[in-house]
């Protein structure tokens, strides 16, 4: 890959390069320029084709003549091989004493840096086309100039990916620091070895409760965290309760791996650990994570990867991606090719397993006379360890080549070398193949239930669609919806993660009762997964904009082709002849309860857009009582509908729904929420007893340009009635439970709504 347009804001290694050929490049240096018009003669009729392509795919974007590149979007040409981040240990010091830190982090043998060696470190970075680095330790934060550091990065153009951190020193005031630069890492990773276990092994009492703290604070505010676990004979009993601990937290990804002998823990005694034991320990904890629907990312090292959403489920580390590639050129290590990493004094390693390892003795520093960070990516003993193939492992180990598993085995390097060489076998994976061990967890697998929105997406298969302006005009879009067709690019019905959507967990998909009926509720953890399911779905594939004030819907008449096809499947199962189908296929869609679906889909975050301050409520409490204030507003809809299909009125539906929210939440109504989750001040405290409009749901009932006075008059009325009738409701008994609920202000013999709804 001579050449590649780099995605600066992109956080991920698929999606952070795009491969160029020189005739694309000499396109994009043309129009780039700022001297030169792509519709002006000189530019070749192919180029002008290509730069069409390029302004599609975001390359490009028009500008006014004579505008320039700034300084870091500039071509740039390097010797290094691409590298997408460099992982950096900024400081050899640590606030910590942990007893199998490789970095002997509470001795601080490898110094720290001064600033100004630092700022030529970010020099070569820009010089070596490094866009990204993570941060880590020691312990990064308790560098004396840690937010000035941060500060030179930002001003070269390098984002910050991951900060690692034992979580000591994190607060609301290093937060904010971080929000105010805009900082937006795709992770912080904090390090924690077990409920109970963790201040022993890190020699500070008070190391367990500061870390969970940390992760506490991270989440919420809404950073995605990796908690790294080390193990060893110690822990590994605590894993079922850390486990719960992960998953209680909503950390995104928990990686464990065990201990490596190399550092401080070379100094401790009976530190052996038996990997076949910690295997079949994973097997029981693969158990329970796969019976929870797999709610985080899940790295065990060495053994297994499960994703919580995403096109392949789990995959298995000690398992090469590519067991047909030839092995004179499949790389040997692919983690030193992508994340190499940079010790405390400006040695550059592989990797940061391999430190306090033999391979220090070569590593080339950076900061060294000659040396620079484009030469030990281009040409240095790293770089030539990059370049080793399977090939050239099977010539140094005549064991490994003659195992039946040598076509498929990607045994770690790191691994090997603690076991005696860079290319000796990894004991790791050797015990993952002598164990059967992938088998066995692909027989567990079996039993993993899907994720939710592949779930929905293989009934709906509009969710497999992108969002466009006319898609509900095009061929596919029709054939999908109106024939029940396959999505462009499918042969055979869709199995995958559709891939529109984030893979985030803890969306749920489960059955609601109610007076008119069961319905299905689907709740989606991310906004974005929110916004976009409605507008497939609700929407008919066209981007339109969903108020931030819109948190739920009742989606009713949803065709389900799967419902149809599993008919037609029998009815031809049952000896029918084909000829006999169309008939057959007219009487069954004439009830539309055969194929019609209705599914209630509920979004995460405050209802309506009121913040929980001013509820007067604690942002926990408001978040759970949001859930249910939407799930049974949207039940509300539903049996209205079903119930009274003739009674229509946006506004009162809503007003209605909500005080059936609000009961079933708090057990009563709240006529003042009510108002504020429209929108609606009672009382103007600039202006009397006036009522005042504010922004709230009453915008999505009010044309452009229309006036709402009229309209609040009416809701001021209709809530002081459902009040009144909530108050009459309560004095002859609780309404809080589901049953009492529904049996009082939606069951038709009530006479609830047939005088609610006169005249209304």
């Amino acid at each position: 890959m001579p050449y590649a347009l780099l995605d600066l804001e992109c956080m991920t290694i698929q999606e952070k390069y795009y491969p160029l050929t020189e005739e694309q490049l000499k396109l994009l240096e043309i129009v780039t320029a700022g001297t030169v018009s792509v519709d002006e003669n000189i530019v070749p009729d192919q180029f002008r084709k290509m730069a069409e392509l390029a302004e599609q795919k975001g390359w490009l974007v028009q500008c006014e003549k004579g505008t320039r590149l700034q300084e870091y979007q500039k071509f740039r040409s390097t010797k290094a091989r691409y590298t997408h981040t460099l992982l950096w240990s900024v400081t050899g010091a640590c606030n910590l004493r942990c007893k199998h830190c490789y970095l002997y982090g509470g001795e601080n043998r490898y110094g720290e840096l001064s600033l100004e060696k630092c700022d030529e470190i970010i020099r070569q970075c820009v010089e070596a086309n490094v866009n990204m680095v993570a941060l880590t330790g020691g312990e990064p934060l308790v560098r004396r100039d840690f937010w000035t550091l941060v500060d030179h990065i930002l001003a070269a153009h390098i984002k910050i990916l991951q900060v690692f951190t034992n979580g000591m020193r994190i607060d609301e005031a290093f937060l904010t620091e971080f929000e105010k630069r805009n900082i937006n890492p795709n992770y912080f990773l904090i390090s924690f070895d077990g409920v109970g276990c963790h201040d022993w092994m890190r020699g500070v009492d008070g190391a367990e409760k500061a870390a969970v703290n940390a992760i506490k604070l991270f989440v919420s505010h809404g950073y995605r965290v990796i908690v790294s676990t080390a193990l060893h004979s110690g822990n590994l009993a605590s894993l079922d309760e850390t486990y719960r601990l992960m998953k209680e937290l909503g950390v995104d990804t928990w990686k464990l791996s065990t201990v490596i002998d190399t550092g401080n823990w070379t100094q401790q005694e009976n530190n052996a650990i038996d990997y076949r034991s910690v295997f079949d320990v994973y097997l029981k904890l693969l158990e329970q994570y796969i019976s929870d629907g797999m709610p985080l990312n899940l790295t065990l090292a060495g053994f297994f990867v499960g994703y919580k959403h995403g096109d392949k489920p789990y995959m298995f580390p000690s398992k090469r991606r590519c067991s047909l590639c030839n092995p004179d050129t499949e790389s040997l290590c692919e983690a030193v090719r992508i994340t190499p990493y940079l010790l405390p004094d400006g040695r550059v390693l592989p990797c940061i397993a391999m430190s306090g390892s033999s391979m220090e003795d070569i590593a080339p520093n950076i900061l060294a006379e000659g040396q620079s960070l484009e030469k030990a990516l281009s040409d240095s003993p790293i770089d030539r360890y990059c370049r080793y193939t399977y090939a050239d492992l099977f010539k140094q180990n005549s064991e490994c080549a003659a195992c039946e598993h040598h076509a498929s085995c990607s045994g770690c390097r790191a691994n090997a070398l603690a076991n005696g060489g860079f290319f000796k076998k990894d004991p790791i994976a050797c015990t993952f193949y002598a164990g059967g061990y992938e088998e066995k967890i692909h027989n567990l697998m079996k039993k993993a239930p899907k994720p939710v929105l592949q779930v929905l997406a293989e009934r709906y298969w509009q969710l497999y669609l992108t969002p466009s302006k006319g898609k509900s005009t095009s061929d596919e879009y029709k054939r999908i919806v109106c024939e029940g067709g396959l999505p462009d690019g499918f042969t055979s019905a869709p199995d995958v993660y559709p891939k529109s959507f984030t893979q985030c967990g803890g969306n749920r998909l489960y059955t609601v009762q109610t007076p008119a009926g069961s319905v299905e509720a689907v709740q989606l953890q991310e906004r974005v997964d929110f916004e976009r399911f409605i507008q497939i779905l609700v929407h008919k594939c066209e981007p339109v904009r969903i108020p931030a004030t819109m948190g739920s819907c009742a989606i009713m008449g949803l065709t389900n082709w799967r419902k149809i096809q599993a008919h037609k499947e029998a009815f031809l199962s049952a000896g029918n002849p084909e000829f006999l189908w169309n008939a057959e296929f007219a009487s069954f869609t004439a009830d539309q309860a055969n194929y019609k679906d209705s599914l209630i889909v509920l979004s995460s975050g405050d209802y309506s857009a009121v913040p929980a301050g001013a509820l007067g409520l604690t942002a926990e409490a408001w978040q759970k009582a949001s859930v249910r204030i939407r799930l049974y507003h949207e039940c509300t809809h539903i049996v209205c509908r079903r119930r009274f299909p003739e009674q229509k009125h946006a506004v009162w539906d809503e007003l209605l729904a909500d005080c059936i929210g609000l009961c079933a939440a708090f057990g009563d109504y709240n006529r003042s929420w009510a108002l504020r989750f429209m929108g609606i001040l009672e009382k103007d405290a600039d202006d009397g007893e006036r009522p005042r409009y504010i922004g709230g749901r009453l915008e999505n009932y009010v044309a452009e340009g229309e006036q709402p006075q009229a309209l609040i008059s009416c809701i001021l009325e209709w809530t002081s009635y459902l009040e009144d009738h909530v108050r009459s409701a309560k004095q002859q008994g609780d309404i809080t439970q589901d049953d009492a609920l529904f049996a009082l202000c939606l069951a038709c013999e009530s006479g609830f709504w047939k005088e609610v709804y006169h005249d209304k």
